[in-house]
């Protein structure tokens, strides 16, 4: 059952309030209520739990540096006082587990909600993998790839995401560009799908993504997509690259079997991703145009380094990223 709430607060997108949920936890009588991020609503779980003690209470965290408190009103003001002291202090004892998505969420809740290591656990937002293997079966590469006039045997990279300024992508565009021009490289196979868009706010910025790639006919830009259409452009790919700034397409493209490159800043890690080594790691202030397009010539033109990414991608998907075992650890 699905119940939809309306907000009856909603401050810029930074604090907003549910509709009461009193009336509809005494009538659902919840074995466990899961609550995204921080909430102003905590207080009507805290009560429930209290009178239902079974009921276990929860919370997933999916902020850190790279999508809020980067201002001192938003770090200080914001998530130091407002949040913390009026909202999560008083719940915090009644969360039987505190599940950052990533390390930097952890690091966030640490800095700024006082929560020990020890309290919180590491939770992938993962991937449907039921949905990726149906896929899979239906000939979803192949669909794409037709779509776009792509060659079986050429060489798909996969990007995107919400398009904004921190993204990098038109680093990714000049690499690509850079190496499809290099004769020597024998490059001219390759093509690099984008899905995504930008808000109205970073509009002019998505202009200019198109104007750098609207000169090669082997760059596609996608647009928005539902989540059927992104995991089938990823399955229709071959690497993935995301220049900067963390996106919940990594674990997914991991999840379809993708070896990704990656750059790092505002303080993430892949670490939690790569024990078996899927991922080609840039750190903050070695991310450039050049160095982007040495890590995808290397998956390129090395068919046994590919494989093996290919396969530990796979294994880290088993392990880590696939919904069933996620969901299981949810409620045990």
């Amino acid at each position: 059952k699905i119940i939809r709430l309306k907000y009856d607060f909603n401050y810029k997108n930074m604090l907003k309030r549910f509709t009461s949920l009193t009336q509809i936890l005494e009538a659902e009588k919840p074995d466990l209520i899961y609550y995204h991020d921080v909430s102003m609503n905590f207080r009507e779980g805290v009560a429930f739990v209290k009178t239902y003690p079974a009921t276990k209470m929860i919370m997933d965290f999916h902020i850190d540096y790279s999508n809020s408190g980067r201002t001192w009103k938003s770090k200080y003001i914001l998530h130091r006082i407002i949040k913390r002291l009026f909202f999560f202090n008083g719940a915090k004892k009644y969360l039987s587990k505190i599940l950052p998505v990533v390390p930097a969420s952890a690091i966030f809740l640490k800095e700024n909600y006082g929560v020990p290591n020890e309290k919180m656990e590491i939770m992938p937002l993962g991937a449907d993998l039921d949905l990726i293997n149906e896929l899979k079966e239906h000939g979803a590469r192949k669909e794409i790839r037709n779509n776009l006039r792509i060659n079986d045997s050429d060489f798909v990279i996969f990007s995107g995401g919400k398009l904004t300024p921190h993204k990098k992508t038109e680093i990714l565009i000049e690499s690509f560009e850079n190496l499809y021009n290099d004769n020597s490289k024998k490059f001219k196979n390759a093509h690099l799908i984008i899905v995504g868009d930008s808000t109205e706010k970073d509009a002019d910025y998505f202009e200019k993504l198109k104007r750098y790639g609207q000169k090669n006919k082997n760059i596609h830009f996608a647009g928005w997509l539902n989540p059927v259409e992104i995991y089938k452009n990823l399955l229709a790919s071959d690497i993935a690259v995301f220049p900067q700034s963390q996106s919940v397409l990594w674990q997914k493209a991991i999840s379809t079997g993708l070896p990704l490159v990656i750059g790092l800043a505002f303080g993430n890690t892949v670490n939690y991703l790569n024990e078996k080594n899927c991922i080609l790691v840039m750190e903050d202030g070695e991310m450039n145009a050049q160095k982007i397009a040495e890590h995808i010539y290397k998956l390129y033109s090395d068919a046994s380094l590919y494989k093996k990414m290919q396969t530990a991608a796979f294994e880290t998907t088993s392990e880590l990223l696939d919904w069933n075992n996620i969901v299981k650890k949810t409620l045990s």
